[in-house]
């Protein structure tokens, strides 16, 4: 299997790739040019700054729905996908807080 769309904060890296061939996600950009964050493990991570953070926009349109049921609140939950386990103190309390 061959790995495509490397990204990396590091210009040096990325020289290095370019010039082994390596394909990379085009990361040419002006101090205007606002990219979005990059989606790593489910969480989206800023190259420029080095951050990785949850962004909820996601999850804050589907809860626009306002349903008022258990059902509706663990499917909420559900859709955070976590494998770094960030989020995993506020998921947890959510999920004991519906038991």
């Amino acid at each position: 299997m061959l790995l495509r769309k490397w990204r990396s904060n590091s210009k040096q890296l990325n020289l290095l790739w370019q010039q082994e061939g390596v394909e990379t996600e085009s990361s040419e950009t002006s101090a205007i040019d606002l990219r979005p964050p990059t989606k790593v493990l489910g969480l989206a991570w800023d190259p420029e700054k080095d951050l990785i953070y949850f962004d909820p926009k996601d999850l804050l349109k589907i809860m626009s729905r306002r349903e008022e049921s258990k059902r509706f609140i663990l499917s909420v939950v559900g859709r955070i996908f976590d494998p770094i386990r960030i989020l995993g103190p506020f998921v947890i309390k959510l999920k004991c807080l519906l038991q």
